[in-house]
């Protein structure tokens, strides 16, 4: 029989550490000495950046950043971006809070908001404020902090909810450079037609048995018929949110909306018998994760878990499979890590050294419902006043699918040619 790393690791010291009974993020648990260090740099590295921010319009700055810094053996770039993001901060006072009370954001967080927030309308920054606030609030004990990434794309889609298509910006034109007798193109794309342009190539490298590299050219001469899926989720023939990329932008929903040939109704979702999932709830896993589950991952494009190990009678079920990076995967896999996963679709990861984390899913359909064992006197009465006498004698109610409740369509987009 093999043993496993966690059972002598979880038997030592680490087996006095007890999950706190309150929600919190890992990073700032008390009693672990890393989690304190960090706290306490967070805040004295804000602390630092905002005593250097000028007290007047009038100041000098660019003499001041060219003077900072050499002395701190950085680019002048970085020593703006920090004193800006501080400046910034001050106007989200809930935020602040987490970040200079609490120490909750390191400044490389700090800098990717305050970048998002630049040009949006002051009036739109309370609203924002809140929403981050209550975002980066913790819902389940040792969560992990959501990363950099996470939290911008989170503050642009509810930016852009706010002022549509404001992050809508003109493509550059093509760079061509040459290189060793080789080419190279430099361009940019929005995120949801990179992808689609991705899965593309990847179709024709896969069929044409060559690189990426010259599926690219198969397919600017020629590839002939070939099948692209991307699966989106939305509401009334509005997609939200394409599988691989995140959250839509509304023009890139509007975008999408035009090209869609199939729809499932997410509700349908069953579990299978065999190993692999079926297309649509292999969709509905990523649709609910919204990434990599690993703490602190950003990865988009995923594998399908079985958090059971399907060959001892783990279901392929959406209860049962979580999207991993294939980094991440090949870690479960040699078991470098352990991961279950709660039926509210929270991941909780324990680690060689008997550490934990909580991840919590961050798609369209994660919503996560936490049950409450206990409830005051005045929820029962307000919760007994609200019954109908033809349920009065269960006074348990909730959705006989809670995977899939709420979810109303998937669209699949299946174009047979070049993406445009």
């Amino acid at each position: 029989m093999t043993v496993s790393f966690a059972d002598e690791a979880l038997d030592t010291a680490w087996a006095e550490r007890l999950i706190p009974s309150e929600p919190c993020y890992l990073c700032t648990v008390p009693e672990d000495a890393v989690a304190r260090r960090f706290v306490r740099i967070n805040k004295e590295e804000l602390a630092f950046w905002e005593a250097l921010v000028p007290d007047s319009e009038d100041h000098e700055f660019s003499q001041a950043v060219e003077s900072l810094a050499p002395r701190m053996g950085c680019s002048p770039s970085l020593v703006r971006n920090r004193i800006y993001a501080a400046a910034m901060l001050r106007r989200l006072p809930r935020l602040y809070a987490k970040a200079a009370g609490a120490g909750l954001l390191d400044m490389d967080r700090i800098v990717g908001v305050a970048f998002s927030l630049r040009g949006v309308p002051e009036e739109h920054w309370e609203a924002i404020d809140a929403h981050l606030a209550d975002y980066l609030t913790p819902q389940v004990p040792l969560q992990s902090l959501p990363h950099r990434r996470a939290i911008v794309r989170r503050l642009r889609a509810f930016v852009d909810s706010l002022v549509p298509n404001f992050y809508a910006r003109e493509t550059p034109p093509r760079v061509l450079r040459h290189e060793a007798g080789f080419s190279r193109f430099d361009l940019r794309l929005p995120r949801d037609q990179a992808h689609a342009v991705y899965q593309a190539l990847n179709a024709i490298a896969q069929r044409e048995k060559c690189s990426l590299s010259e599926a690219l050219f198969h397919l600017a001469t020629g590839a002939g018929e070939f099948r692209v899926n991307l699966h989106l989720f939305g509401t009334e023939g509005k997609p939200l949110h394409m599988v691989g990329v995140g959250d839509l932008m509304a023009a890139q929903g509007r975008f999408w909306a035009k090209r869609i040939t199939h729809r499932s109704d997410l509700g349908a979702v069953r579990e299978v018998a065999g190993h692999d999932p079926s297309t649509v709830l292999a969709a509905a896993v990523r649709l609910r994760d919204g990434g990599c589950r690993y703490p602190g991952c950003s990865a988009q494009r995923t594998e399908l878990h079985h958090v059971i190990e399907y060959e001892v009678g783990g279901p392929t079920a959406l209860s049962n499979l979580a999207s991993l990076c294939r980094k991440h995967h090949n870690m479960l896999t040699f078991d470098e890590a352990r991961m279950f996963m709660t039926h509210s679709g929270v991941c909780r990861w324990t680690f060689k050294d008997g550490t934990t984390a909580a991840t919590l899913p961050e798609g369209p359909l994660a919503k996560p419902q936490f049950a409450r064992w206990s409830y005051t006197w005045g929820d029962y009465l307000q919760r007994y006043q609200e019954m109908r006498p033809s349920v009065e004698e269960s006074p348990v109610s909730g959705s006989s699918r809670p995977e899939t409740a709420g979810a109303r369509s998937l669209a699949c987009f299946l174009p047979s040619s070049t993406p445009h």
